[in-house]
């Protein structure tokens, strides 16, 4: 026998108060991270302090196509973008 559960739509829970934490922070220039060609890198650590959250959480968030990573030309490594990342989240809000 299936079960057949409802699709529940994922959620960021208090995406006001992550919002608030990254902008804050990106404008405080609170934590160093790198720049290149004029984009602020950040890894998935970094971006989980930023934002108050676990690394665990901004993995689910990439998962689930929330954020993503940008393709930069740095060694095939792909890091987030500060400015990126806000927007995509504000989106979401939406």
């Amino acid at each position: 026998m299936l079960h057949i559960k409802e699709y529940v739509p994922p959620t960021i829970n208090d995406i006001d108060k992550v919002l608030e934490k990254l902008k804050f922070n990106y404008a405080t220039k609170k934590y160093k991270y790198e720049t290149y060609r004029d984009k602020e890198l950040i890894d998935q650590k970094l971006l989980a302090k930023m934002a108050g959250v676990t690394r665990q959480t901004v993995a689910r968030w990439e998962q689930m196509g929330f954020i993503y990573r940008s393709d930069v030309g740095l060694s095939r490594d792909r890091y987030f973008q500060i400015k990126e990342v806000i927007s995509q989240l504000e989106k979401l809000k939406e």
